[in-house]
């Protein structure tokens, strides 16, 4: 098969692009940056260039068979970017790939924040209201919708919700990790209280894998992509301070933040930003609406039933996975 692969040296991206190699199939991956290419050691044949200017589209094969969009906007001090990377982004790749090619199979990674929190109910399936809550999600929900209504109706097209994606070379997951190595955790609420779905990238990758070889299953689906037992905020935490450091266990404390005070930090951080172009804070105002609820919980029962999909790597096995990455690439 040949493939297209966008967000090639993205976290979810660059672990596809090799399986889909492994898998032994002609993989075009499209990169912007040189350095993470080289870093990650990026398979498959290199397609340097973005959304701006289409004109990569010519070093494409006419036979393309498969294009997986995991190229997108996940942080932004500027909520506009969101809607700029995500949704026109989407548009413009959908309208240019239409025009060369009548018949693909198109895969959407887009996110839980497109459905956003639980608000009324212990967990969400693929059936319920969606509800997102921050520009992220509204930007990510609104991309799926470019797919079905501007995609030709001879395509074949599935869209993917991963959960929080836990795995090596993940940015987000290091702050996490380094927040744990000071011992001092904050948190808005009960971290027993918070409870949250995750998957691991190897689960993940697979189920987007299987999707696209089983296309007459996954056809106008969408599906969470989840390990079926969730966890607390406590026991994500408790997890990777095992792990770090299982020989001489150092206590870890839950410093309680008010919702209130953490969108103060947030917008006065986004003040500092406006004196400091170069500074880039990891708390927004946008970023607190999904810190905030209680309950990110969805079930994958759906990926499981349809697609057979077999989760297999737990909260643990994963989390060491990722740590034993970060220290080897000295990130820690």
């Amino acid at each position: 098969m040949k493939i297209l692969i966008t967000g090639a040296t993205g976290f979810v991206g660059s672990h596809l692009t090799h399986q889909f190699v492994s898998d032994g199939h002609e993989v075009y991956a499209l990169f912007r940056s040189d350095a993470k290419f080289n870093e990650f050691a990026i398979k498959g044949i290199p397609i340097k260039g973005d959304f701006s200017n289409f004109d990569w589209l010519n070093k494409l094969p006419a036979n393309l068979e498969a294009v997986i969009h995991t190229a997108g906007l996940v942080h932004a001090s500027d909520t506009c970017d969101f809607y700029k990377v995500n949704v026109d982004g989407t548009k413009d790749l959908i309208n240019q790939l239409k025009d060369k090619y009548s018949n693909l199979i198109f895969g959407l990674i887009s996110s839980q924040a497109a459905s956003g929190p639980c608000l009324n109910v212990y967990s969400k399936d693929e059936k319920d209201q969606d509800f997102p809550i921050s520009h992220y999600g509204k930007s990510k929900l609104l991309a799926e919708e470019k797919l079905k209504e501007l995609s030709p109706h001879t395509w074949k097209k599935f869209i993917v919700r991963p959960t929080m994606v836990i795995g090596p070379r993940d940015p987000a997951m290091l702050s996490v990790f380094k927040i744990v190595k000071t011992g001092l955790i904050p948190v808005v609420g009960n971290p027993d209280h918070k409870n949250y779905s995750f998957v691991s990238i190897f689960d993940l990758v697979k189920s987007i894998t299987t999707a696209t070889y089983h296309i007459n299953k996954s056809n106008g689906q969408i599906f969470y992509i989840a390990y079926p037992k969730p966890v607390t905020y406590r026991t994500l935490i408790t997890s990777i301070q095992k792990i770090m450091d299982i020989k001489n266990q150092r206590g870890i404390f839950f410093i309680r933040i008010p919702s209130l005070i953490l969108v103060l930090i947030a917008y006065l951080l986004q003040n500092v930003k406006y004196f400091f172009p170069r500074f880039d804070p990891r708390i927004t105002p946008d970023k607190t609406k999904e810190i905030i609820p209680n309950q990110w919980i969805v079930t994958s029962d759906k990926s499981i039933e349809l697609l057979q999909i077999n989760y297999s790597f737990d909260l643990n096995t994963i989390i060491r996975l990722t740590y034993e990455d970060y220290k080897g690439r000295s990130w820690l």
